[in-house]
C-alpha cells in the first residue's frame, strides 16, 4: 500500500468526537511517514497530508498539524509553480495555523 494510500486510510475524527487518544498511533504513523512521501504521488501524497493536518487542526493539535502543513507545502513547491493555486493554498494553511 502506498504512502499516500495509508495517510488517507486513516482519517482522524471530526470535532465531533470527544476524544482524539485513540487517534495517537495514526498521527505517529503518519509522521513517520511523511518523508517518504513518493515524488509521483506527491500531488496527492500533499492533498492527503493536508486532510490530516485540517483534522488535527479542529481537534486543536497545532504542533502535530505543522510538520503536515510544512511537507505539504515542500511538496507542493517541488511540483508547482510558486504562484500556482495549490502552492498558494498550501502556504496560506501554514500561515493559518
Amino acid at each position: 500500500m502506498s504512502t499516500t494510500r495509508v495517510i488517507r486510510s486513516h482519517r482522524l475524527p471530526g470535532s465531533e468526537h470527544v476524544r482524539h487518544a485513540c487517534c495517537a498511533s495514526v498521527l505517529a504513523a503518519a509522521l513517520v511517514a511523511v518523508p517518504f512521501v513518493p515524488g509521483p504521488a506527491s500531488g496527492q501524497s500533499a492533498e492527503a497530508l493536508n486532510e490530516q493536518a485540517s483534522q488535527l487542526v479542529t481537534a486543536r493539535r497545532y504542533a502535530d498539524a505543522l510538520p503536515l502543513y510544512q511537507r505539504a507545502l515542500a511538496l507542493r513547491e517541488s511540483d508547482l509553480a510558486p504562484d500556482h493555486p495549490d502552492t498558494a493554498q498550501a502556504l496560506t494553511n501554514l500561515a493559518q495555523l
